[in-house]
């Protein structure tokens, strides 16, 4: 879930600062009435958000209003809406907000620049359903000269020097999930002196107690993904994450030297907040290493969770491109059913299993070598290539299988209702 709040923090960042570049642009030949006199900019602000946004602003009152290369406003009681089948709640809906922005960053290469970012009394819908895009999706209808900028080289569009909230509330929905966020204050503080940035949070999710506290950057690096420096903690009711590390190139994965933990006694309550009902609980740990391959990098996981096992190491010397892998795998289990839905996979047998191999990738040839699964008292060895992936049309496969149930084998080839029946197979097939 970690890489869809990424997603979603970042696009909603980018709508904001759309927002406000419209605001300025639209009031500022009325500089000098809206500065004495800001609530009348509440008509104008509230047309335009529906013109750029497409949805409802309703602005309760706009209580400062601050316009020259730094720009700020402040306002209080604001609501957004939700799209018309998202239902009549507000997607939106703030109490107090104060927002101070460089006017300029907003058109420079590199990220926007907030200085100030205040809220308290926040509540935020997010609903992404099965067939529709997701709530926070905005039909962006920005005029021409204010286009969203190009923010493929930055690793961040927006960098927020100062934030300070409070009583916030995020509830995220989707057809598998329904995740209620309670942060009672999330701070982020720039050292000025180090460039670094410094954040603390604490709250609650679906009644698991969540804390954090770290830095990241320094502001260049939040640009710019180079020299990168991370020390992030965070804890969910008994499971404690930690991230530690440096990389050289953020954007392109390359020169990592990053430490990643995660354990917890007991798992129950976090896979339930996952999604997870289905799997058993228990003690889990998980530790992984990034490092410098020159080019691309060294993975190194290991990970159990409960009598669950997963083991990886290798080399991927292009890792964005999913290309140049050379990688080792190991993963063990009680229940391949289990294993299933961690992955997403429906409708595995209810037996242990042992899964093995070699996978390597260099462009479009793709090779699996020294395959093996046990699953229930059957073992099942495989090798194959792919000379054109990911083009499926040529390829080679050997096969030597002992009393493999042909019922155990079925649903993770996609075929539904293979018959229960153990037999030993050797094919060795070129198409």
């Amino acid at each position: 879930m970690g890489d869809l709040v990424l997603r979603i923090v970042r696009y909603l960042a980018l709508a904001l600062a759309a927002m406000l570049v419209l605001l300025l642009l639209s009031i500022g030949a009325g500089f000098a009435i809206l500065t004495y006199q800001p609530q009348q900019a509440a008509p104008l602000v509230e047309w335009v958000a529906q013109r750029v946004l497409g949805r409802e602003l309703l602005l309760g009152e706009i209580s400062a209003l601050e316009l020259g290369t730094e720009a700020s406003v402040e306002v209080r009681n604001v609501s957004l809406a939700n799209p018309a089948w998202a239902g009549p709640g507000p997607m939106l809906q703030l109490g107090y907000l104060r927002l101070a922005i460089n006017l300029p960053s907003l058109w420079d290469a590199n990220s926007s620049l907030v200085r100030e970012f205040r809220a308290r009394d926040m509540a935020l819908d997010l609903q992404w359903p099965e067939d529709s895009d997701p709530n926070w999706v905005f039909a962006l209808n920005l005029p021409v000269g204010t286009e969203e900028k190009e923010t493929d080289s930055v690793l961040f569009p927006v960098i927020i020097e100062h934030a300070d909230l409070s009583n916030l509330q995020v509830r995220y929905r989707d057809p598998d999930q329904d995740v209620l966020t309670e942060l009672a204050t999330l701070t982020l503080e720039r050292d000025s002196a180090t460039g670094m940035s410094n954040t603390r949070l604490q709250g609650r999710v679906n009644e698991l107690a969540l804390g954090g506290e770290g830095m990241i950057g320094p502001t260049s690096a939040l640009q710019t993904g180079l020299d990168l420096h991370l020390d992030q903690q965070l804890h969910l009711g008994k499971l404690e994450l930690h991230a530690r590390g440096t990389v050289a190139d953020a954007l392109a994965l390359k020169g990592a030297d990053m430490v990643i933990k995660a354990r917890a006694p007991r798992s129950r309550r976090v896979l339930d907040v996952l999604g997870l009902e289905e799997v058993r609980d228990g003690p889990l740990r998980i530790e992984g290493r990034l490092a410098d391959a020159s080019p691309g990098l060294q993975i190194d996981v290991e990970g159990v969770l409960a009598n669950f096992g997963l083991a990886v190491q290798g080399v991927m010397t292009r890792p964005l491109e999913l290309d140049g892998v050379d990688l080792e795998f190991f993963a063990e289990g009680p229940s391949m059913a289990e294993a299933g839905v961690i992955f997403g996979l429906e409708d595995f047998q209810d037996v242990p299993y042992e899964v093995a191999g070699h996978l390597y990738r260099e462009g479009k040839r793709l090779r699996l070598s020294g395959g093996r699964l046990k699953a229930g008292t059957g073992t099942l060895y495989i090798s194959g290539f792919l000379p054109q992936f990911p083009d499926i049309d040529d390829w080679q496969v050997d096969i030597d299988a002992n009393d493999i149930n042909l019922a155990v084998l079925g649903p993770m080839a996609g075929i539904d209702d293979m018959p229960d029946l153990i037999c030993d197979v050797a094919v060795s097939y070129t198409h």
